[in-house]
């Protein structure tokens, strides 16, 4: 067994994906006040309220992924033991 994390480019993975989804709320943020500034009846209004629903789908689907990729192996290191001879990182 080594230091180094076996999957490390899972987890990296799984942190792009916790950030794509907290960019992907801050354009909600903008749909969703764009769609409340703007005046009842209009096609641009029924224009937002279809990109809010599109982005709302987008956000659910994005969660429900980032849950099913966040394994215990995505999890930090709470074990500081290690069976390497050669090993440094604990010192």
């Amino acid at each position: 067994m080594t230091c180094e994390y076996d999957n490390l480019e899972a987890k990296a993975a799984f942190s792009d994906l916790i950030d794509t989804i907290r960019l992907w709320a801050i354009e909600m943020d903008y749909v969703e006040t764009e769609y409340e500034a703007e005046p009842l009846c209009t096609k641009k209004k029924i224009e937002l309220l279809k990109r809010l629903g599109i982005c709302e789908e987008v956000h659910d689907r994005l969660c429900d992924l980032s849950e099913r990729v966040n394994v215990p192996d995505n999890e930090p290191v709470k074990d500081d033991k290690c069976d390497d001879d050669d090993c440094s990182c604990h010192q």
